[in-house]
This record gives structure tokens, sequence and C-alpha cells, in this order.
């Protein structure tokens, strides 16, 4: 704790607030720094943040942690080692330092020049949750398993079809939706989401159910193409320019920002099933790449794979 203290006081206050937002922890007792680093190593906060990291990491942390000696101690280049040992990809071995320093920044591991430091409590949760919800280090650090070529018979003219249809459903109640915010602002509760009357209103110029809205409303969001000023949502500029476009033009953007929520690793590692993917395929290398992701990682899957199916990316999975 000592380590991560001193960690901690040594950081200029933007990059710990940068920090500190992507962990969760209990605040409310931490009067100086050496409060705070106890509230970071409590096993639920540890926990949490183990929970959000992808299998590179997770491998590196481990491997971290499993060559460290009594005090926590060890190198970048023990860590190294250890992961060629252990039959871990070019990639990933290549990819350690840099993994290292952004465990670093989320509170896992203490740097000092090339030794890196594993706080009793991360290297304690490591060993509880081993062997259940988090596999061993030696099958973090394995390469993806391959793919057997699978068999497509199916009749891709009709599933294009409805794909299609679906996709240009999705455009058309996202231009509805600026056009109407172009002409009255939608409202933002204090406790968050739109206001009933407005989202009611939203609801009905865009011809999509009243439970539909948020959905389009945050894609919407996350593709720029609307923003808040104050209480009120706006038609953002980017989102006029949108509305310019070809369908085919907005379309790409809405998928374009579905692709972007996928990691690059991950997509990477998708990749590898060419045109057989399907939703289930998907699910199971995400928890291949998300060994212990837990709930949030369940809540994210049927958002990414309802997006999907709502822009045509995918038809009944």
């Amino acid at each position: 704790m000592l380590e991560l203290a001193a960690r901690l006081r040594g950081l200029p206050r933007e990059e710990l607030a940068s920090a500190l937002q992507s962990r969760e922890f209990d605040a409310a007792g931490a009067r100086d720094l050496f409060d705070l680093a106890e509230a970071l190593l409590t096993p639920d906060s540890v926990d949490h943040a183990l929970s959000r990291l992808d299998r590179r990491h997770l491998a590196v942390l481990a491997v971290a942690a499993a060559v460290a000696d009594d005090h926590g101690d060890t190198t970048r280049h023990a860590v190294h080692d250890e992961l060629e040992r252990l039959g871990a990809s070019i990639q990933l071995t290549d990819a350690a330092t840099s993994l290292l320093a952004e465990l670093a920044t989320s509170m896992l591991v203490v740097p000092s020049a090339d030794h890196v430091h594993v706080p009793t409590a991360v290297t304690a949760r490591i060993a509880a949750h081993s062997g259940r919800n988090l596999p061993p280090a030696a099958d973090l650090a394995a390469p993806a398993p391959p793919v057997l070529a699978a068999v497509d018979d199916i009749d891709r003219t009709l599933l294009e079809r409805r794909a299609a249809e679906t996709a240009y459903a999705t455009v058309a109640a996202t231009a509805e939706l600026l056009a109407e915010l172009g002409i009255q602002p939608a409202r933002e509760l204090a406790k968050g989401g739109l206001a009933l009357p407005d989202s009611k209103r939203l609801a009905e110029s865009s011809g999509i159910p009243l439970e539909a809205l948020p959905r389009l409303f945050h894609r919407a969001d996350e593709a720029g193409l609307v923003v808040r000023d104050g209480a009120f949502w706006l038609e953002s500029d980017v989102g006029a320019a949108w509305t310019q476009q070809s369908a085919a033009a907005r379309w790409r953007r809405l998928a374009e920002c579905w692709r972007d929520r996928i990691p690059a690793p991950l997509r990477d590692l998708v990749a590898r099933r060419s045109e057989t993917l399907t939703a289930t395929d998907l699910r199971d290398d995400v928890h291949w790449f998300y060994p212990a992701g837990g709930r949030w990682i369940e809540e994210g899957l049927d958002r990414l794979v309802g997006d999907a199916e709502s822009l045509g990316l995918a038809v009944a999975g």
C-alpha cells in the first residue's frame, strides 16, 4: 500500500483524476492519500478493475504477480521472459511493456524505472479468482483457439433484403428524430433521461415504439448527431450535415460508430471467422477476450448485438 500511496502522491492532479475515473471505490473515508490507496486495494475495488481487463492485460498482470518476489517486486524483463516461456504470441510479448504501463494508469501495478510492483491485495484477488472465473496465467497467455471453417448453406438473398430494410428503417427513424429536435429541443431530466412528453413526441415523429427510443437516441448521440446544451438536447452541426447525405453515407456513419465501440484487438480476433460470423460466435469471442467480465459484459453484448440487428449488420443472430 505504501508503494501505491507514493505513486498517487507523485502524479499530477490531472493524471490522478483521470486514473481514479477508471476505478470504482468508496471515497467516503479517504481523508489522505494513504486512505485513498487503501480504498483502491479493497477486494471489491480490485475485483471491479479486474473484470474490466481484457485477456492481454490479465495475462500480463497474472504473470507479473506470479514472478514477483515476496514483496511484490519484479522487472519488465522478467515478465517478458515468463510470457515467452508460457508460449505467448510475439504480439503479446512485444506489447508487455505498454500493457504494464496501462495497468499502472489503472493503479493495479506501480512502476519504478525498470521495476514493477504488484500490490499484495491485487495478487491475492488474482489467486482468489484463478481457476474459477479467471483462467491461470498459462491459459491467459495462450493464443486464441483456431476456428473451424463452417459450412454456410443459408440463402443470403433473403437475409440481405431483410437487413437492408431494417437498416433503411433505422436511418430514416434517426433522420426524423433529428428533424423533430430541429423544430423543438428535448429536455433532459435532472435524474437522467429525456422528459416523458418529449420522449413520446420524438418516438411518434420517428415512427418507433416509445421503448425503442432510448437506443435510437443513444446511437445518435454516439455518432455526434445530437448535442446537449444545458438541460436540452438539440440537433448538432454534424447531425445537420448528416441529414443532407445519401442514405448509404448516413448508414455508414452509424455502422462505423458501432464498429468503433469494439476494441481493435477484439475486432482482429473476430475477423478470423471471416463471413460465417454469428451472434453466438461473437459472444464466444468476447467471453474469451474478457474472461473475468461477468455481468457488465453480458449487458454490453446484448446492446452490441441489438444495435447490429437495428443496423442490418445481423439478421436474427
